[in-house]
């Protein structure tokens, strides 16, 4: 069970990061068979999984591969081009651009703010004026 790595003999069945778990496996029927085997062990343990955020992403396959449908508690789970996972971006095509796009959203955002903040005209958060009074400061320290 599992998915192929590119180390001979390991296979990485699933990632677990507190109450993130993503399943990987090559084999379709080995998959459903995980997504029971999960369904068991979470009505053992008084858990339940929620489906509307599960989903099922067929990574690196052919574009002709029809992927079989996957079901959870009975119900159909969702097949998507991409999934978040602890933050990082992952696509069907393992395209690392789209994830690196993704990360730097909120960097972007935050750069966008910070000239947006040393824009305004004579306002009192205005950057140069902040480093102004703090020289100021600083000189009147020294005397």
């Amino acid at each position: 069970m599992g998915a192929v790595t590119g180390t001979e003999g390991l296979r990485v069945t699933h990632m677990l990061y507190a109450d993130d778990l993503t399943l990987t496996a090559n084999d379709p029927v080995q998959l459903q068979k995980m997504l029971r085997r999960m369904e068991s062990y979470a009505a053992r343990k008084g858990l339940t999984v929620n489906v509307q955020k599960s989903y099922i992403i067929n990574f690196n396959a052919y574009r002709n591969f029809a992927v079989p449908v996957f079901r959870l508690y009975n119900q159909e789970l969702e097949e998507r081009d991409y999934f978040t996972y602890l933050g990082m971006l992952l696509d069907k095509d393992m395209n690392l651009h789209h994830a690196a796009t993704h990360a730097l959203r909120p960097f972007n955002a935050a750069l966008r703010r910070v000239k947006e903040f040393g824009i305004v005209p004579n306002s009192p958060s205005s950057p140069k004026l902040i480093i102004h009074i703090i020289d100021k400061k600083g000189k009147e320290e020294r005397r």
